[in-house]
């Protein structure tokens, strides 16, 4: 009798913890589909933990299977500021998306000319409906702190299978200790506490083997829900992964937890599977059979990252005004109102550009940022199908630039060293469709030397097939270089005592300069600014500076 009353008690209380679980999972996940909701028709009150300052071993991966694929080196990639971009548009709510959206910045991920990130991602912005739905089915995949999904995906491929004997030894012999009670109760009672004992000693060594590749398996058994998931919500291309779907059998009970749960059901059933070893048992079992469907588990991740990223920019697109790139074969740049995306309030500028362009201006007026737009919109414009800009036009160009040189302490290269290193790789790719951005060309050498290089190298770069956008300082260039480069400039508005920036695009060489003025209103000594001053009138008058 009073075994019969505890196994009674046992199944009332795990039959209530199951129902108070279900009640607190169901209340946690509409909340969160609230939060989803609103995050996509408001981008600015979504939350998410900062993106992890690594590249992702997903682009790797796409750089191995598109070799011929064009990849943004790392000077290009540092001078752009790709990392800030990523982290501006990377609303995904899945590790996968956040690799996709890196690795598109990087690199042309595109099937085909006509299949653009743009076109699905402002299918998704016109129907709300379709893309909260779709997040809800993706919100459902595992995050797991300081870990690249992709890398333990991939890591399974070298995972090793063992034998599942003592595993089903210690489940067999746990139930026949139970079917004792029946006829004998003490005996039965102490050979079942025998057995959990004994099944309790033996899981941790099994549990080992298995821990190493759990946060893989579990993630893979998550995408492959994911996939049937999205499939019943219409995405018809996830339909080639339905047969993958048996491997989900018990997914449940070998999914991963990264042990803080105070969930009590959970704390529950962590204790039976330690004494039943059945989470060892069914990784056991699939173990094999996922190693041999890596390569399609790797491109499930890969599309779910894809979408994760359109829905992501369907959301971040909405408030921002951006234009349908087009893709020419001429060696040409033209925009109407571009504009650099992480500008809140960003002036916008024109450009028709069939030649290289050399820009001038003085100090905070606007090139900088004006040639990282420029180089920003070619990338999303050849990469994602759109442009920051009313309108815009580019070449098929791959995009180098030198902008933010630091001299290396450790190879003790020097900054022009550094510098001319960095150039080099430009004027490497002038017989090619290259797009070079350089900000002041060889700043790190004397002016007599520095201009006759600089015009040099420009030159070259002009008369390439590759298109120049450059910026500097130096009057003696567009000098030297009329007629090889179209000029254009940025200027400012000096008043008394403020100096202010439209930002605006000018046709022409600058006129102005600005920096023994920002001298003055910083504050600096008036005699040094009043010798300055007086230094500058003599040598425009003169040419010399003594």
């Amino acid at each position: 009798m009073g075994t019969v009353v505890f196994y009674v008690c046992f199944w009332l209380l795990i039959i209530t913890l199951v129902i108070s679980g279900a009640l607190r999972s169901k209340r946690r996940k509409e909340n969160r589909r609230e939060y989803l909701h609103r995050s996509f028709s408001d981008p600015a009150g979504f939350k998410k933990e900062p993106h992890p300052n690594r590249i992702p071993a997903l682009f790797s991966h796409l750089r191995d299977v598109f070799p011929d694929r064009f990849v943004i080196d790392e000077i290009t990639a540092n001078d752009l500021g790709i990392a800030d971009i990523c982290r501006a548009m990377d609303h995904c709510i899945t590790p996968a998306g956040e690799d996709m959206m890196y690795s598109t910045l990087r690199m042309d991920t595109r099937i085909s000319a006509e299949d653009t990130v743009y076109d699905e991602a402002l299918k998704l912005s016109q129907n709300p409906g379709q893309a909260i739905a779709l997040l809800d089915i993706l919100d459902r995949l595992p995050r797991y702190k300081d870990t690249d999904e992709f890398m333990i995906l991939a890591d399974l491929s070298g995972a090793d299978e063992s034998t599942t004997v003592v595993d089903f030894a210690v489940i067999l012999l746990l139930i026949l200790a139970v079917a004792v009670t029946a006829v004998f109760p003490l005996a039965g009672f102490i050979a079942v506490l025998v057995m959990i004992c004994i099944g309790i000693a033996t899981y941790f060594s099994g549990q080992r083997v298995m821990l190493e590749n759990l946060k893989g398996v579990s993630l893979s058994l998550k995408l492959i829900k994911c996939a049937h998931a999205l499939k019943l919500a219409g995405r018809e291309e996830y339909d080639r992964y339905e047969r993958l779907l048996p491997l989900c059998f018990a997914n449940s009970i070998i999914s991963y937890r990264d042990g803080t749960s105070s969930d009590p059901l959970s704390l529950v059933l962590d204790y039976v599977r330690m004494i039943t070893h059945v989470d060892i048992i069914i990784y056991k079992l699939k173990i094999a059979s996922i190693k041999k469907e890596i390569g399609e588990l790797k491109s499930l991740y890969r599309d779910i990252g894809r979408l994760d990223m359109c829905l992501a920019l369907a959301s971040v697109l909405s408030p921002k005004k951006c234009c349908r790139a087009e893709i020419s074969d001429k060696r040409i740049i033209s925009a109407k109102a571009i504009y650099h995306p992480l500008i809140k309030v960003p002036v916008c500028n024109d450009i028709d550009a069939s030649s290289s362009v050399l820009l001038t201006g003085s100090n905070a007026s606007g090139k900088s940022t004006f040639l990282k737009a420029v180089g920003l919109n070619v990338i999303f414009a050849e990469n994602f199908g759109f442009a920051f800009a009313d309108e815009f036009t580019t070449g098929a160009f791959t995009v180098y630039t030198s902008m933010a040189v630091r001299d290396d302490i450790h190879s003790g290269e020097s900054y022009y060293v550094v510098e001319a290193r960095s150039i080099k790789r430009l004027t490497d790719a002038a017989s090619s469709m290259a797009l070079c951005i350089i900000d002041e060309v060889l700043r790190g050498t004397n002016t007599v030397e520095r201009i006759a290089a600089s015009s040099g190298i420009l030159k070259y770069l002009s008369h390439g097939v590759c298109l120049c956008f450059a910026a500097t300082h130096d009057r003696e260039l567009c000098r030297i270089l009329e007629g090889d480069m179209d000029m254009y400039h940025f200027t400012e508005e000096i008043s008394d005592d403020n100096v202010t920036f439209p930002f605006l695009l000018k046709k022409g060489v600058s006129d102005r300069t600005n920096a023994i003025k920002l001298l003055d209103m910083l504050g600096f000594d008036k005699g040094i600014v009043k010798e300055a001053e007086e230094k500058v009138d003599h040598y425009r008058k003169t040419g010399n500076w003594i």
